[in-house]
């Protein structure tokens, strides 16, 4: 025993000297990180080590979804390993380093960025960047470039070091956030970016003296970096763009009124259009203050998208001053009160490409174009050029530099656009069995087309299609049965969601509208559509809202669906529909459930109509059993959709209210 275990010794005493020979660096941080001198899987400082795919702890030669570990062959089916990695059996520093090292947390990987001086340097003719900290010690990071599929790029020119933290906003599960380094021949520059985890980056680890070693660094909110300047003008400004780690850093792009970055900005990615510019809808004059469309509100409600008041403001009345910060070029913009912020030329991008960047760039405002619904104001950033707020497609990718949501003085106040549906919406009593409402569900005005919306879906969309629809697998041959009246049911009911004093019209009720009332074809604000006039007296309006299917929209003026509560009994595929059309009696259709149809709500509380009834599930008529729980809880006697304890009942996964046929990831709801 004793001479297996000094042999087990003998063999493990390599591997522990292995471990403790790692070197470090203490650079002075507040925090007392400690950052290794070399790459993971380096043997030098200037060696570019090893590559890993986000949470991976072995190389390969090919980065792919394919054979990322972590998804089943595709971005679709990315598994979420956690918001943070670092210290946990993902992390690569910590498998192969051993307990005392770890990948970098955000808050370390900033850290490192703002009390650190950064130059340009070459190290046995090796280029990339020094860290020097505040003691006077320094480390350097090569730029290895990064490999994606079978392929490397980028090697002495540009890179990316992997961070221990996902996407920071959790808007994109197929991302990870990263440190980006670009080299030219007489500059570097830094940034903060989020790269596909399929993709094979570098890894510098730290080490900690204090106690953050293992998993011990706390994630930061994303406001934790970014704080507001008073440059003494009616709204404070944010000290850096959404996204940076630094007053130098690019930041993030995004469309307008989108609040997530993607990999190409055009208009057949572009969330509020139909892939044409023409196609664009609605989505307010100001859309400051709307978690929905304002990115930096949506990042935290301390900041909000500026005005394009708030920029000409902050063009006029302060000075300009050309700057050079961490080797990116822009601005240095001084105010009244004598404090600055940087904006760099953070650039722009479009069809696949970016452009501009150090050398002008464009940063949204909240307003939109009037004349132009395709267009968007944009404050327009360039050297040795005046600063103006010129139009901007909006599917265009921007940088976004914040303001206070809360302002002090005028000028500053914004408000959210549009307003909310219900916020003007009535119940009018036509002396029918149920009162209907005055406007459309997402109208502002009873003349309104309002929103469009697949029937049990409760959210617009910019394509209504098979592939879009959410209560089927991608196709229309299987399409899943959510019950027969999903009238004040609000995962399915848009109306009754939006507001419980509302729900979706049956099909008896639409039945009962076009029956006992008179139709009069008629124009209201240019609007064509029919006056509908009850027994008592009263009238509403229906607009011919027309509908939208596979990408685009049809009947605008001409005719127009309305959805009804009830589905279409044997036919899975539809649903019943109110059918308005120029010069036509008004039916009751069933258009296919894809389709996106305007809702006219009726009052959910009902005198004399049907009561309507969601789908619920089934339970044994035996009832329940008092088991004498401390608790007091009832058992049911049988499971869900089971009529005796002996039977098995139904299967569901998991949040799901629902039976299908197939239990899949492609099919899961949520």
């Amino acid at each position: 025993m004793k001479r297996l275990s000094l042999w087990i010794l003998a063999l493990l005493a390599p591997m522990a000297l292995m471990a403790a020979t790692h070197e470090y660096v203490d650079l002075g941080l507040t925090s007392k990180t400690l950052w290794a001198k070399t790459n993971l899987g380096a043997s030098t400082q200037e060696a570019y080590g090893n590559y890993y795919a986000w949470g991976e702890t072995t190389t390969k030669s090919t980065y792919s979804w394919s054979n990322y570990k972590y998804c089943s062959g595709t971005s679709a089916t990315v598994q979420d390993i956690g918001k943070t990695i670092y210290g946990t059996s993902y992390d690569a520093a910590r498998y192969l380093w051993g307990t005392d090292w770890q990948m970098p947390s955000m808050e370390q990987m900033h850290e490192l960025i703002n009390e650190c001086t950064l130059q340009l340097k070459t190290v046995n003719g090796v280029r990339g960047l020094s860290f020097k900290g505040p003691n006077g010690n320094s480390i350097f990071f090569p730029v290895p470039g990064y490999k994606y599929d079978s392929n490397t790029a980028g090697a002495g020119t540009e890179t990316y070091y992997w961070m221990g933290t996902k996407d920071l906003y959790n808007l994109d599960k197929t991302k990870a956030i990263c440190l980006y380094i670009k080299v030219t021949s007489s500059t570097a520059s830094i940034d903060s970016k989020t790269a596909q985890r399929r993709t094979g980056l570098p890894i510098r680890p730290v080490r900690s003296t204090a106690g953050s070693g293992g998993g011990g660094g706390t994630d930061p909110t994303p406001t934790e970096n970014m704080t507001l300047v008073d440059l003494g003008l009616s709204v404070k400004w944010a000290n850096k763009n959404i996204d940076a780690l630094a007053s130098s850093g690019q930041g993030g792009y995004y469309a307008w009124g989108e609040t997530a970055t993607k990999s190409t900005y055009s208009w057949a990615t572009y969330k509020y259009c139909s892939g044409t510019a023409s196609s664009c809808t609605n989505i307010g004059s100001n859309i400051a203050k709307n978690k929905t469309y304002d990115r930096a509100y949506a990042y935290s409600t301390s900041y909000c998208l500026p005005t394009a008041t708030q920029w000409n403001e902050l063009v006029t009345k302060c000075t300009w001053t050309a700057a050079t910060v961490n080797g990116v070029k822009g601005y240095n913009v001084k105010g009244p009160s004598g404090s600055t912020i940087f904006l760099p030329f953070s650039g722009c991008s479009y069809d696949g490409k970016s452009y501009g960047s150090g050398t002008y760039g464009y940063y949204w405002t909240a307003n939109n174009v009037s004349s132009d619904a395709s267009k968007a104001q944009a404050a327009y950033v360039k050297a040795s050029t005046a600063t103006t707020v010129p139009s901007l497609n909006r599917r265009t990718g921007c940088a976004i530099r914040a303001v206070a949501s809360t302002t002090s003085g005028g000028g500053g106040t914004v408000t959210p656009d549009p307003p909310t549906p219900t916020g003007n919406m009535e119940l009018v009593d036509l002396g029918l069995s149920v009162k209907w409402a005055n406007m459309n569900m997402g109208a502002t005005a009873n003349s309104g087309q309002g929103g469009y919306y697949a029937w049990g879906e409760t959210a617009t969309k910019s394509k209504y299609s098979w592939a879009t629809y959410k209560h089927c697998d991608g196709t229309s041959s299987n399409v899943y049965n959510i019950g027969s009246n999903i009238a004040k049911n609000k995962t399915y009911d848009a109306a009754y969601a939006y507001n419980t004093s509302y729900c979706l019209p049956t099909k008896a009720q639409w039945e009962e509208l076009i029956s006992s009332c008179t139709w009069t074809a008629a124009t209201v604000n240019g609007v064509k559509g029919y006056t509908v006039k009850g027994p008592s007296g009263k009238t509403i309006f229906l607009p011919l809202a027309g509908c939208s299917y596979d990408g685009k929209n049809y009947g605008s003026g001409d005719y127009g669906y309305y959805w009804t509560a009830n589905n279409v009994s044997g036919d899975l595929y539809r649903a019943w529909a109110g059918y308005v059309k120029t010069g036509t009696a008004t039916t009751v259709q069933k258009p296919l459930r894809r389709t996106g149809a305007a809702i006219r709500a009726v009052a959910s509380t009902a005198s004399g109509g049907t009561t309507p009834s969601g789908p619920t599930p089934t339970t044994s008529s035996t009832g329940f059993v008092d088991m004498g729980l401390t608790s007091g809880k009832l058992w049911a006697t049988a499971n869900v959709g089971a009529s005796a304890p002996e039977k098995y009942g139904n299967y569901y996964a998991w949040g799901e209210t629902i039976t299908k046929s197939t239990y899949t990831w492609a099919n899961y709801t949520y």
